[in-house]
């Protein structure tokens, strides 16, 4: 055999692998919590927005 078939011998001791992961069942997740608070506050705004353009349309329709 030649010198190039040999594997070097291994001068470090390996590092310790990184614990496995856990699965969880999950029927929610937090960007999930988010998106729904952020989905409220747009119905919310836009709500307002809608109440709002009625009274100034009422106001350019009948008057001050």
């Amino acid at each position: 055999m030649s010198d190039h078939d040999e594997k070097p011998e291994a001068t470090e001791p390996p590092e310790e692998t990184p614990p496995a992961p856990k699965w969880e069942y999950k029927t929610e997740f937090g960007i999930n919590e988010k998106m729904k608070s952020v989905v409220d506050k747009a119905i919310t705004l836009t709500a307002s927005q809608i109440e709002d353009l009625r009274r100034k349309l009422d106001r350019l329709t009948y008057g001050s």
